[in-house]
């Protein structure tokens, strides 16, 4: 289970928006720099499940199943990956019918396979967000921190 602190800063009933920051997990990961040039910076707002019924303020712990963070990133990164392959092999393989060079076809088949990788990834993923097993739930309320912590949102384990 992958987890991460949070303060809430809106409850609606059995949901919550909460601020977090990206933490350890983040910066271990290869793709982070790639989350902050898609417009993610340290602070992050996250939809969550809050079963709990935490109240604005509240400083909490998230969780998120280790399996369903992996079917999110191989959605992610394999059909990317999966619809540039196929459109460099497209490419090459029909490049007389197209009028081009087979390097010109495969590489313009494959940014268009690219393309379609992407949209397909955002297709897939606002999907896969509407199902509870891919939101983070809020799985407790910690307790209130004095004044001189490091701040709101102290880390725990992300493994």
């Amino acid at each position: 289970m992958l987890t991460e602190n949070a303060l809430v800063i809106k409850s609606e009933g059995a949901r919550a928006l909460v601020l977090t920051y990206r933490g350890e997990a983040c910066s271990a990961c290869v793709a982070s720099s790639a989350c902050r040039a898609m417009g993610g910076g340290k602070e992050m707002r996250v939809q969550v499940i809050n079963d709990l019924r935490a109240k604005e303020g509240d400083r909490v712990e998230l969780a998120l199943p280790e399996s369903s963070f992996l079917k999110i990133s191989t959605v992610t990164y394999l059909l990317p990956l999966a619809g540039f392959t196929i459109g460099a092999v497209v490419g090459h393989i029909f490049s007389d019918r197209l009028g081009l060079s087979a390097n010109a076809a495969a590489i313009i088949l494959a940014l268009a396979g690219l393309g379609l990788g992407f949209l397909a990834v955002i297709y897939f993923n606002r999907r896969l967000s509407l199902k509870e097993e891919f939101i983070p739930r809020i799985i407790r309320i910690l307790p209130s921190e004095p004044e001189e912590s490091s701040g709101p949102l102290a880390q725990t384990d992300s493994c």
